[in-house]
């Protein structure tokens, strides 16, 4: 298993304007593309302090190889809508940035 930090800035004071942008238009799009794969959400959360916000999702993937293959689902596959969506939701979030992470032996996400 390895988990995938996204840790994505948001302007200060538009996180929860961003983050209703993505519930309602990308949301149900990503966690489909994700569970094909065979991967899962493990949580989301925000913060608000300083010049930016940030939203952090947590995605458990059963490797690498599955993290890869749901990000060309993503990007390369869905309708007109979900294309619009996913712009507008860019638009909020411009920068992300992305770690892979292994559980050390004894870790409860082992």
């Amino acid at each position: 298993m390895v988990y995938v930090r996204v840790k994505m800035s948001v302007v200060r004071n538009k996180v929860k304007e961003a983050w209703a942008i993505y519930q309602s238009k990308v949301m149900a799009w990503d966690k489909s593309c994700v569970e094909k794969v065979g991967g899962k959400y493990i949580g989301y959360w925000y913060t608000e302090y300083g010049d930016n916000g940030e939203i952090t999702f947590l995605v458990r993937y059963p490797d690498l190889n599955a993290r890869e293959e749901m990000a060309k689902i993503f990007w390369e596959s869905g309708d007109e809508k979900v294309r619009q969506g996913i712009e507008e939701w860019l638009t909020y979030v411009p920068k992300a940035n992305v770690k892979v992470l292994k559980s050390l032996p004894g870790s409860p996400l082992e």
